[in-house]
């Protein structure tokens, strides 16, 4: 078996003499502490080398399988830190939460790729480490409060990096179709969402005088940072809510440039530009070089969204009384849409969408699948 503890605290400052002071300007305050382990288990077939049937002739019978099993494998360990604190400020008026988190995970699942004379593709073992860490921040406002009008509003700020601190096996890439089209590179000292392509840069010598190659960096999938912005007015019988998303950073392989060169219908196509003294449209030189030069096709992923939008008017209940005769009390009409409006400089018709989909490793990936929907309601 395997143990995972986990322990977690807090401590209402605000409850205690020495903060009897302060109270006018923050009249709660507590800290926060968490510490936790849990388990990531590997998939059933991971442990064992399975038998497939295959047809040779007509004949059927029983061969390895593709994956290798390892019968040593055991389950990711994730140890998390957590730290924090919530406050209420200016007599109940704002609100202020932060937390922050260190995330270790020991004996990392990876599915390796080994030499093909083994007779198989892929190896999944503990093969590595890695870290993470992270900021959360969420501040509540409530600035106006009378009897005709009022205003709450919500921002929330979050960031996260990860880094493979450590790789027991050579690195590999993965995520994706194809190194040329782009991919996600898994190496000691990067982020496990580290974008490379076809591109090479030569970082020293050999005792033998060849170079030493090394992935071009392009790209991370990452974000920068997220942030949400949610406000709700109140304006007599009338209510409107809406909520803003924005995301800064996250690369994204728009392979829909691609298919788009390839069919000559890429908004950019007929651009001239002049490569190694030669004119050429920019479309051509894209497709004809797909292969050696993946760069073209990384692009920044930012984009700020409105991701929610409500009006409802609340009818005044003695037109309700009237109309319905007593029987209803109370009558709501509204109005509410989500995905209504987008900003980005991305090229493609959405950068939150993927070809597969929501995945840690090589969901940023876009083929020019259906774009987020966009929705109404009344």
């Amino acid at each position: 078996y395997f143990l995972f503890p986990k322990f977690s605290g807090s401590l209402r400052l605000s409850e205690y003499p020495l903060w009897q002071n302060l109270k006018e300007f923050a009249p709660e305050l507590k800290l926060r502490l968490a510490y936790g382990e849990t388990g990531n288990l590997p998939k059933t077939t991971a442990k064992f080398t399975n038998l497939v049937t295959n047809n040779i002739s007509g004949r059927t019978g029983l061969v390895p399988a593709d994956e290798r099993g390892d019968p040593d494998i055991k389950p990711e360990r994730t140890k998390e830190v957590e730290f924090g604190f919530d406050a209420t400020l200016f007599h109940g008026d704002a609100t202020l939460e932060f937390t922050y988190y260190h995330q270790s995970i020991k004996d990392l699942i990876l599915d390796v790729g080994i030499a093909e004379s083994s007779g198989a593709d892929v190896f999944t073992t503990n093969a590595g480490e890695m870290r993470t860490r992270g900021l959360e921040i969420s501040l509540g406002l409530n600035p106006i409060k009378t009897e005709k009008f009022s205003w709450t509003s919500r921002v929330n700020f979050f960031t996260t990096d990860s880094e493979i601190t450590k790789l027991d096996v050579d690195p590999f890439n993965m995520g994706g179709f194809a190194t040329s089209l782009g991919t996600m590179r898994i190496e000691e000292g990067m982020s496990p969402t580290t974008i490379v392509g076809a591109e090479m840069d030569t970082v020293g010598v050999n005792p033998d005088g060849s170079p030493i190659l090394r992935h071009r960096i392009l790209g991370n999938a990452t974000p920068d940072f997220e942030m949400s912005f949610n406000n709700h007015f109140t304006i007599g019988n009338f209510e409107v809510s809406f909520l803003w998303d924005w995301r800064q950073g996250g690369d994204v392989i728009n392979l829909g440039k691609l298919l788009m060169d390839f069919g000559g219908t890429s908004p950019d196509f007929d651009k001239i530009i002049t490569f190694e003294g030669q004119q050429m449209k920019l479309g051509d030189f894209r497709r004809a070089s797909f292969t050696k030069r993946t760069a073209p096709f990384v692009e920044d992923g930012s984009y700020l969204k409105l991701r929610e939008l409500t009006v409802n008017y609340n009818l005044p209940s003695s037109l309700v009384n009237r109309l319905f005769a007593g029987q209803i009390s109370y009558l709501r009409l509204g109005f509410s849409g989500r995905n209504l409006l987008m900003f980005t400089g991305y090229d493609g018709f959405d950068p939150e969408v993927s070809q597969f989909g929501n995945v840690a490793i090589g969901g940023n990936v876009d083929t020019m699948p259906f774009p987020s929907s966009r929705s109404y309601y009344f």
